[in-house]
């Protein structure tokens, strides 16, 4: 290695350490838009940086040693060569760059480091086990357990139907999953929850929604890449860290936040204590100055990456509608009057639920003593001045409404219910099931459509419907594809409440929204015979686990069901005489 190699090494070093002179930075950042064999060599040396800090944590000492001791020949546990097929295509994008900055080639050595670990399983940890993929000189290697050391402890809990990404931390529908440091989660669709505790009793309990995508360090701090997290600690002696891709959130005591994070952008919003943030290097400039930005209650902290590799700055008021929060969910009241309840009385519904009182495990029908619902898992309950609805979502745990009474099989049917939302998923606002018979086997749907992967699931159209309500009416239940779906054409609103209508007549299907028909599908057939209700659930819980039953998630109340249409006029008259 000449004199030049030399000093090129040295500098990243110090670059990874974060230590050296402004004059070496500068003298870095020259060199690698210069010669874009700078850039393989910054990318490699960054690269077996944190594969060596990830095997210091896992305690192979041995492994660790060897990749210091032969970087260019080393083959580490990942089944990665220094060399050959992994390093070639390294080297090809960085050569297609050009005038590569250091904080490009420190995005693309991060961008390669991770998307290894996913190309070859799910890295040095999973489920507490190392599991390597066959080296081409070693041949196959046996999975080795890894004791990691106990710095922190977390667990992953799908709060609604979720997608994730195969690649990332399994987790089984509905259940609990333990995470280890190095683990990466990507949900595509839905929302989870990671709850982490500290060594002195630091707890911070994080939001994820989808589509996101985080991993934990070798320390178990959460490193966002993308996406939305709304986050809540509360730690005395603990420290929570969270790196996004511009620097990291420094959370000390009890605080509140949410973060939306892109490549080039990263929004930190406090809603009660205090952060700090810590731009990384490349953007921060003077390698000796380390600038914390404080973030107090109700601020909020924009950095955006500019095109000439500065850092634009914006400060604001932090917004909690961009964010479930206690006072976003608070936000928008529902006043039911009187006169909404008498004209829901005289329209002669055969089940009314209002959510006013709870007795004995039950929901009382207010019309008779039929169809009350059982209480199954957790709800809860959220007053108003006036008015009382159910809640949704609030407990890990989850839970639904049910009765056992059927509905009788009438051509003609009305069901109504506010809603009000809280994220964008995948949620049953109602259904009627044949509670005798197991899985999909429902008659009547009234549901959310999640962001992105949800669909008609009709044998006549498969056209996705993000974002939309759906309305399905089934005679058949015994088939799956069958049925009449119709969807309404703008997306449903967060956090606000809307009044959703469904009423087949004897020919349609319409669905009203705010009181205007929003869309139609034609459909003679009765309802099926042998129904009964669920609300805020598609499937019994009997036959199902929470979370994978495309559970709601926010409020419900004033939910009726008609044994006939309801005309346009009362429609209307329903919705003009309340005030959400």
């Amino acid at each position: 290695m000449n004199q030049s190699s030399n000093d090129l090494f040295e500098m990243i070093d110090n670059y990874i350490d974060h230590e050296g002179s402004a004059d070496q930075f500068e003298q870095l950042q020259a060199r690698l838009a210069q010669d874009s064999e700078h850039v393989s060599q910054f990318v490699r040396q960054v690269f077996l940086h944190q594969q060596l800090r990830e095997l210091l944590v896992a305690e192979r000492l041995a492994t660790a040693l060897e990749v210091v001791r032969h970087p260019r020949s080393s083959s580490v546990d990942s089944g990665i060569s220094a060399d050959g097929f992994f390093w070639t295509p390294v080297k090809r994008v960085a050569e297609a760059l050009p005038l590569v900055t250091i904080a490009r080639a420190t995005v693309l050595c991060v961008l390669v480091f991770y998307a290894v670990k996913g190309a070859f399983g799910p890295g040095i940890y999973s489920s507490g086990y190392v599991t390597p993929a066959t080296s081409p000189a070693q041949g196959p290697q046996a999975s080795v357990a890894v004791d990691t050391p106990a710095r922190f402890s977390a667990t992953l809990t799908p709060i609604s139907y979720c997608v994730f990404d195969p690649s990332s931390a399994p987790v089984s529908a509905g259940r609990q999953a333990p995470l280890r440091p190095g683990q990466a989660i990507s949900l595509i669709e839905g929302v989870a929850k990671i709850d982490a505790s500290q060594p002195l009793g630091g707890r911070g309990s994080f939001v994820l929604e989808g589509p996101l995508s985080l991993f934990l360090d070798a320390e178990g701090m959460p490193s966002l890449q993308h996406g939305k997290l709304y986050a809540r600690f509360k730690c005395d002696r603990d420290r929570f860290r969270i790196d996004t891709p511009l620097g990291k959130i420094l959370v000390s005591w009890n605080t509140e936040l949410g973060i939306l994070a892109t490549a080039d952008e990263v929004a930190v919003h406090i809603f009660s204590g205090a952060a700090s943030f810590e731009p990384i290097l490349v953007i921060s400039g003077d390698p000796q100055r380390r600038e914390l930005y404080r973030v107090s209650s109700g601020e909020m902290l924009k950095l955006k990456a500019a095109s000439d590799e500065n850092i634009e700055i914006e400060r604001g008021p932090a917004v909690e509608d961009a964010f479930v929060t206690n006072i976003s969910m608070s936000a928008y009241h529902l006043t039911i009057m009187p006169e909404y309840v008498q004209a829901v009385r005289k329209a002669s519904p055969d089940a009314y639920w209002r959510f006013e009182s709870a007795q004995n495990g039950f929901v009382p029908n207010e019309m008779s003593d039929r169809y009350r619902c059982h209480i199954e898992g957790s709800v809860g309950w959220h007053n108003y001045p006036g008015n009382r609805t159910v809640e949704f979502g609030a407990f890990d745990k989850g839970g639904c409404l049910v009765s056992t009474d059927t509905f009788p099989p009438v051509s003609e049917y009305t069901v109504e219910a506010w809603i009000k939302p809280s994220h964008f998923h995948l949620g049953t606002i109602l259904t009627f099931v044949d509670h005798a018979v197991k899985r999909n086997k429902h008659g009547l749907l009234l549901e959310l459509c999640g962001p992105a992967l949800i669909r008609d699931y009709t044998a006549s159209s498969k056209n996705y419907h993000p974002g939309r309500i759906r309305f399905l009416h089934r005679s058949d239940v015994g088939k799956l594809h069958s049925g009449v779906s119709t969807f309404s054409r703008q997306p449903y609103k967060l956090r606000q409440w809307q009044y959703v209508v469904g009423v087949k007549d004897k020919t349609r299907l319409r669905l009203y929204v705010d009181g205007n028909q929003v869309s139609s599908s034609k459909d003679s057939r009765p309802l099926a015979e042998g129904l009964s209700v669920i609300i805020g659930q598609l499937q019994p819980p009997s036959t199902s686990v929470f979370a994978s039953s495309r559970s709601f998630l926010g409020e419900i109340d004033e939910v009726a069901w008609y044994p006939h249409a309801l005309s346009e006029e009362e429609i209307r008259k329903h919705f003009e005489l309340v005030n959400p």
